[in-house]
């Protein structure tokens, strides 16, 4: 069994009580779904000592916040981008209507911008590239301070998050791509026995969702591990 982080969308997903925010910006066709994921809650301290620990880690790590927003408010997003005379982004997004509407939580992540795949990781299952991206969590975890450890994780991220990912990196680094010529992997449903994948054949190429057969491996898409910051305690 997979350690309750991993919590995929179900087969048949459950209707989920949407914020009042969300329920204003996706079509009523659509039944929000939330991606489960354990954030631990941490002092301003704590979180300012794991923060530094993880810049050192990865020189060059790349930190950004994450909206809870799914996959057809990007869409949405990216129309708007477009009438404001700016490119789009978003090429062919699958429009199975469970991955469409599977929304992140509001949290903080990094992604290592030099090695942002694990190589050889293509070619295998999603629970394959998981168990890939545990190890790689194993070895970031000990380069940590032990006392800060249990307050981050690698995981095997959303649709959404993996787009948002790029999106503020692009917008960062004057365009610059985090997926030019590869997908990564998501453990979300599109159809029964598949799950979307995100990133682009070509760097010239719009980034796209497609999806794939779980328990197979596809040659262009690997295991992304990123990485989840803890929330900051609030008064």
């Amino acid at each position: 069994m997979l350690p309750k982080r991993w919590t995929k969308v179900p087969e048949s997903a459950p209707v989920q009580a949407p914020a009042e925010q969300a329920k204003e910006t996706l079509p009523l066709r659509l039944k929000l779904i939330p991606f489960e994921i354990e954030i631990p809650t941490v002092s301003e301290e704590v979180y300012a000592e794991t923060r530094k620990a993880v810049e050192t880690a990865i020189p060059g790590v790349f930190i950004t916040s994450i909206r809870p927003v799914t996959m057809e408010d990007l869409l949405t997003e990216d129309g708007q981008r477009e009438k404001r005379g700016q490119p789009k982004r978003l090429g062919y997004v699958n429009d199975s209507k469970i991955m469409r509407a599977v929304f992140p939580p509001e949290m903080e992540v990094f992604i290592n911008p030099n090695a942002v795949r694990i190589e050889g990781s293509n070619g295998l299952s999603t629970d394959q590239q998981k168990r890939k991206i545990m190890e790689e969590e194993a070895r970031f975890k000990a380069k940590l301070p032990e006392a800060v450890r249990p307050f981050v994780s690698l995981l095997m991220v959303d649709p959404s998050t993996m787009s948002q990912v790029e999106d503020r990196y692009m917008d960062e680094n004057n365009g610059a791509l985090l997926f030019p010529d590869f997908f990564g992997r998501t453990d979300v449903q599109t159809v029964r026995g598949h799950v979307a994948y995100v990133g682009r054949y070509d760097p010239n190429c719009q980034r796209s969702v497609h999806d794939w057969y779980r328990g197979n491996g596809y040659g262009h898409v690997f295991a992304v591990p990123v990485g989840v910051l803890p929330r900051k305690l609030t008064a």
